[in-house]
C-alpha cells in the first residue's frame, strides 16, 4: 500500500490559530507522572469556546490521563503528579486556592466503556 504524505495538511492548534486570542481552556507544558513513570510529556493546547476537538490514539497513549487533568481527577490517583499549567477561563485550575468540587461540577466527563 502506497501512501502519499503530501495529499493532506493537518491543522494543529497553535498560538497563531483563531482561538488563541481568547481560549476557554489553555494547557501549557503539561506532563503527568504515575510515580516515576512519565505518562504524557509537555502537552500544550488551546481550546476555544464552543470548539470541538478530538484526541485520537491507541489505548494507553495518555488521552484519558490528559483529559482527567481538566477536572483534576488525577488528584484522586495515588502517585500521580501533574506538572505544567492549565487555565479554565483564565484561572489556573491547579492553584492551591481552587476548590475542586465546583471545578468538577463545571468540567464533567463521561468515558466510554469498551
Amino acid at each position: 500500500m502506497e501512501v502519499n504524505e503530501d495529499k493532506k495538511d493537518f491543522k494543529t492548534n497553535t498560538v497563531g490559530d483563531i482561538f488563541s486570542a481568547n481560549p476557554k481552556i489553555i494547557s501549557r507544558n503539561v506532563s503527568v507522572y504515575y510515580n516515576n513513570k512519565k505518562a504524557i510529556s509537555d502537552v500544550s493546547l488551546d481550546i476555544g469556546s464552543k470548539e470541538i476537538i478530538s484526541l485520537i490514539g491507541p489505548s494507553g497513549c495518555g488521552k484519558s490521563t490528559f483529559l482527567r487533568c481538566f477536572n483534576r481527577m488525577n488528584d484522586t490517583i495515588d502517585g500521580c503528579k501533574v506538572e505544567g499549567k492549565i487555565f479554565l477561563d483564565n484561572e489556573n485550575i491547579y492553584d492551591e486556592m481552587i476548590d475542586v468540587v465546583p471545578l468538577r461540577a463545571k468540567v464533567g466527563m463521561v468515558f466510554q466503556k469498551t
